[in-house]
């Protein structure tokens, strides 16, 4: 339906205006933690669970004592875990990695 497009267009508008907002915030102040966890979260969002766990990274280096850092470094692991089980659950079993190794006795 056009009302369920349109909010979707909206929402993703909104989402890519949080990271750059959030992007420019760690520009302005590359030393903020709480920019650098805005960013990872915004980018999180968005599906960015690379860039996002480069982030929380930096933004825990930054100040190590932001609990809440640590576990948004879990949550985004976990994400990361996940994508990569259901990408290699969608290969065929013979071209995942262990599978050719064991097959060739290696």
């Amino acid at each position: 339906s056009r009302g369920k497009a349109s909010n979707k267009q909206w929402y993703q508008r909104r989402v890519r205006g949080a990271v750059s907002a959030a992007e420019k915030a760690v520009n302005f102040d590359t030393t903020c933690c709480v920019a650098r966890q805005t960013l990872a979260r915004s980018q999180i969002n968005i599906g960015e669970l690379g860039l996002a766990c480069t982030n929380i990274q930096k933004s825990i280096l930054l100040n190590p004592g932001v609990n809440d850092a640590w576990e948004d470094l879990k949550e985004i692991r976990e994400l990361l875990r996940k994508r990569n089980e259901t990408t290699w659950a969608l290969l065929p079993v013979e071209t995942r990695p262990g599978i050719v190794n064991q097959r060739l006795g290696m």
